[in-house]
């Protein structure tokens, strides 16, 4: 565990240099509308009866939660494509 935080450290390190994807004081409240998306898929996802939509509504949960945790922590489109890579 150690290794893959050093490895995930030194890469986030690496990519400072790109650019913020959006200005840092709309981070945190495009991040909790995010959120707030997120969560209500949840919702749906509990309610859904057939097991192929819950599947597409999972998956989308998972997405937009990558985005509202790349973008609440200012991370750069760099950090955007991996964290929608690794949930999708």
């Amino acid at each position: 565990m150690d290794y893959l935080y050093e490895e995930t450290s030194k890469t986030f390190k690496e990519a400072e240099i790109f650019l913020p994807l959006i200005p840092v004081k709309s981070h945190k409240k495009i991040a909790f509308i995010l959120l707030l998306f997120s969560f209500l898929f949840t919702i749906l996802f509990k309610l859904t009866k057939y097991k192929e939509t819950a599947k597409k509504i999972y998956k989308a949960k998972l997405i937009i939660y990558a985005l509202a945790s790349c973008i609440f922590f200012g991370f750069s489109a760099i950090y955007l494509i991996c964290a929608i890579g690794i949930y999708a």
